[in-house]
């Protein structure tokens, strides 16, 4: 019965550090556009009106979301994230259409 109780324990401490990794570390706003950061070194930048950014032009709404960097979060993620197997209807549309 124990080693269910650790695995519970392993899995709360994981989540709590995946949690803590998803806290906002920055939260930045100039020349229509936000741009959030985040411990686990990703980001997320809305455009607010339409604007250049390195060079590139975007229009109000855009998003561009950067990918987390640090390794041990990127762990974590891999190791509790759902592996989600494909629907029957994806089964069938791809042996349908495939």
């Amino acid at each position: 019965m124990s080693q269910y109780t650790e695995y519970i324990k392993e899995a709360a401490r994981d989540f709590e550090e995946i949690e803590r990794f998803e806290t906002v570390s920055c939260l930045y706003a100039q020349d229509g556009r936000i741009e959030t950061r985040y411990i686990h070194g990703g980001s997320i930048i809305q455009f607010t009106r339409d604007t250049t950014y390195n060079g590139d032009a975007y229009f109000k709404g855009d998003v561009i979301e950067e990918p987390p960097t640090d390794s041990y979060y990127i762990s974590l993620k891999n190791k509790w994230e759902p592996k989600q197997k494909p629907g029957i209807f994806k089964k069938l549309f791809a042996k349908l259409f495939g």
